[in-house]
């Protein structure tokens, strides 16, 4: 594993363990929390591409499953934030996770549809939900509990 992915993967398990190791009390280690929370979430935009995914090294190609996993991290540094940009950056990931999946439904992974599935509930809007519908079908028929019909198939059919 490369270093300038070990340390985007870091970033995000940093903001997940921000996020849970601290009190939720209204202390002085509480404010600290959201600033490093803030500026960690901050790190992650700035190195965002365009696409909704983070890659490797700076200005290569999105990494595979980087959205899901940042993407989820931007989201709950949101829910502790309050900045819109973070909720925006977690969005952004979000539909370029489900452009990437219309492409190819064959490579979701588990957590593809459990990041979708959270950004539908925090944004109420159906088609991340559906999107991740549509990722329980295509693993299901990757792992060959299909009902004959192919992954993309699947997909696209709960997808909308």
């Amino acid at each position: 594993m490369s270093r300038s992915l070990l340390a985007l993967l870091v970033t995000g398990a940093a903001v997940f363990t921000v996020f849970l190791a601290w009190p939720a009390s209204e202390s002085s280690g509480n404010l600290e929390r959201r600033e490093a929370i803030f500026w960690a979430a901050q790190h992650l935009l700035k190195v965002q591409n365009d696409d909704g995914g983070w890659p490797v090294r700076p200005g290569e190609a999105t990494s595979r499953g980087t959205r899901a996993v940042v993407g989820r991290a931007l989201l709950w540094a949101w829910n502790v934030t309050g900045s819109p940009e973070h909720l925006e950056g977690s969005l952004k990931a979000a539909d370029g996770l489900m452009a990437a999946l219309r492409g190819d439904p064959r490579s979701a992974l588990a957590l593809d549809g459990v990041f979708l599935l959270e950004v539908g509930r925090v944004t109420g809007r159906e088609e991340y939900t559906r999107a991740a519908l549509g990722v329980h079908y295509a693993r299901r028929h990757a792992r060959g509990w299909s009902d004959g019909a192919s992954a993309a198939a699947s997909f696209h059919a709960a997808a909308g």
